[in-house]
């Protein structure tokens, strides 16, 4: 399964923002919706029992963090103290391959 998500609806929601966290709010909840939604979908792909309680923990998990990242990243929340953070080398090195231009269509 491939799915094209419409970045274009996000920025323009951002960039006509102007600073009102309700909007950023929505923004990062929308985004966090799209990670959740897309994972469910890899996961029935792979025959995984998307109503196991373990598995909605594991993906709560994944929400509430990548919600506080988006968060962050808009502004709704100030920076953590960088010696509180755990860092997971597979995602940093993920994000400066993206950063850099390079993903797995480009390899």
């Amino acid at each position: 399964m491939t799915k094209i998500v419409d970045l274009s609806a996000y920025r323009d929601k951002v960039l006509n923002a102007n600073d009102d966290h309700t909007i950023l709010q929505e923004v990062a909840d929308d985004a966090v919706k799209e990670l959740i939604t897309n994972a469910v979908w890899i996961a029935k792909d792979l025959d995984i029992d998307i109503e196991n309680l373990e598995f909605i923990a594991q993906l709560s998990g994944a929400y509430h963090y990548f919600s506080q990242a988006i968060e962050l990243g808009l502004g709704i929340t100030p920076s953590a103290d960088e010696k509180h953070l755990v860092i997971a080398e597979d995602v940093k090195a993920w994000v400066d391959e993206m950063k850099n231009g390079k993903g797995e269509d480009d390899e």
